[in-house]
């Protein structure tokens, strides 16, 4: 992978050496056993017109740190989390502005799970929802233009953020 470029579910399915292309069926992230490598894709700015249950609230925190909501309804124990918080699968982060990037992802790089904590976050007519978030941390800083193309606000296009 390169760092910045853009990348399809299926392009990282691919290039982690899956057996099967499993890319129809990996959202948010998924762990294969086979090779113990979990893509994580982070739509960045989620559509207001999205269900409570998926409206993650991700955050850049700074050029090292994404701080990152597991799927809904899982908890600190729920095994598909495991290989994420114990570092025992090999964690890729990639990540899109928004919706209208399509399948386009770019490649932030390879992280760690720091600080796992159990909390809810806001379902269907306000029903707490379990929800692990943790800090994801990549082996190397982002460089700024990478950081501010992600983070600029939803009505800025990437032309302008180059600028």
């Amino acid at each position: 992978f390169v760092r910045g470029k853009t990348y399809t579910r299926k392009d990282a399915i691919r290039l982690l050496n899956w057996y099967s292309d499993s890319s129809s069926t990996v959202y948010g992230y998924r762990t294969d056993k086979r090779t113990q490598t979990c893509p994580i894709f982070v739509t960045y700015h989620k559509s207001d017109e999205l269900e409570e249950s998926v409206r993650y609230e991700d955050e850049l925190l700074d050029l090292s740190t994404l701080y990152w909501f597991s799927k809904s309804r899982r908890t600190l124990k729920s095994r598909e989390l495991q290989p994420i918080l114990n570092g025992d699968a090999e964690l890729h982060l990639f990540v899109q502005r928004e919706d209208a990037d399509a399948t386009n992802f770019y490649y932030l790089g390879r992280v760690t799970s720091e600080n796992p904590k159990q909390t809810t976050m806001p379902g269907k007519d306000g029903v707490a929802l379990d929800v692990v978030t943790t800090n994801l941390k990549l082996e190397l800083a982002l460089p700024q233009i990478l950081f501010d193309t992600i983070t600029a606000p939803q009505n800025v296009g990437i032309s302008d953020i180059r600028k």
